[in-house]
């Protein structure tokens, strides 16, 4: 009984485990695009934009992805999004 505990535990501390965490191939398309096939690929994810400039918050949250973007319309995507 306490393994089974256990094991819920720890499913729900890594969430992630076993699935994907990291959109290598967004980089330099468009955050409308990145988004939406983050989305189609993870739709538990909330994908967020950041600005250049703009703060972070550095809370912990594993549903969480940032996707940084130029600035600029149509807000290229310029680092690997993940979670």
């Amino acid at each position: 009984m306490f393994q089974l505990h256990f094991v819920a535990i720890l499913s729900m501390m890594r969430p992630n485990q076993g699935k994907k965490v990291m959109w290598p191939e967004v980089v330099g398309k468009p955050f409308a695009d990145a988004k939406a096939l983050i989305m189609q690929e993870r739709p538990e994810l909330h994908v967020v934009h950041i600005k250049p400039g703009v703060p972070m918050t550095r809370d912990l949250d594993p549903f969480r992805v940032f996707v940084i973007s130029d600035g600029n319309e149509p807000y290229i995507v310029k680092d690997v999004p993940h979670c």
